[in-house]
């Protein structure tokens, strides 16, 4: 995760980019800045994922500097940092769109937290992405004619039993080819392997009954296609980066 930093106090600022390296070397500080307009050129010019800043700074405050970074359309997830513990500064950063709101002196457990929720939060929306890619890929008939006649036999097979036990070698011997055949057919045309399609389809409409039912995490991996929960589970996690509980409690 790249992180930018705006904070006036230079000792605070040192802290809060020396305590990130602790944390874990997988995130990574590329500006630093002193207040709210130096803050404003460093964040167009590195594009981070994360701003860390704080309220109260010269010549430009931490949410003034925010709206003008959302007036020109940059996406980032904020960190407000703040010695203050005012209700009407919280509720006006939670307007402006901070996914955090940290009082002064910030601990190494609580950053961790923060951190790690934002991490969670960005990797959560990648996978979305990519599974809207898939998804519109295997819906989309306009993209399906580019497609030769045995991948989309093959998608249509998948699309009949997406939520079966259904593999590539049943497929192969359904079309009367070799897997091999299928397997390399299916990554060279479709772009991705045979069971990351699988994977991404299900998890797309698992992450929708996760938002949108009350079904327990079980029922919802045995109607996706999955044997059993724990591993729903571990092929969730693995490719979201959080457990199916861990989604459904950020997106409800």
């Amino acid at each position: 995760m790249r992180i930018v930093v705006v904070e006036d106090e230079m000792r605070a600022r040192k802290g809060i980019v020396s305590l990130i390296s602790k944390i874990t070397p997988s995130h990574k500080v590329v500006g630093e800045a002193e207040n709210g307009i130096s803050g404003i050129e460093i964040i167009k010019k590195t594009k981070p994922d994360l701003v860390i800043v704080d309220i109260r700074m010269p010549q430009m405050d931490g949410l003034e500097m925010l709206e003008k970074i959302n007036d020109l359309g940059i996406k980032h997830r904020t960190v407000i940092l703040s010695g203050y513990s005012e209700f009407e500064y919280a509720r006006k950063a939670i307007k402006i769109g901070v996914d955090e709101y940290l009082l002064k002196p910030i601990t190494v457990d609580d950053l961790e937290k923060v951190l790690n929720t934002i991490n969670n939060k960005i990797e959560s929306e990648r996978s979305d992405k990519i599974s809207s890619y898939n998804e519109e890929i295997f819906s989309s008939d306009k993209d399906k004619k580019v497609y030769s006649l045995v991948i989309n036999k093959a998608l249509q097979i998948i699309r009949e039993n997406i939520y079966d036990e259904i593999t590539l070698e049943e497929i192969a011997m359904k079309l009367g080819i070799t897997p091999e055949y299928l397997s390399t057919l299916f990554y060279r045309e479709v772009g991705v392997k045979f069971t990351t399609y699988i994977r991404n389809l299900r998890l797309n409409k698992a992450k929708e009954l996760l938002i949108n039912s009350d079904y327990k995490v079980c029922e919802i991996a045995s109607f996706v296609g999955y044997p059993n929960e724990k591993y729903f589970n571990r092929v969730f996690k693995k490719a979201l980066g959080i457990t199916p509980l861990e989604f459904k409690k950020l997106n409800r």
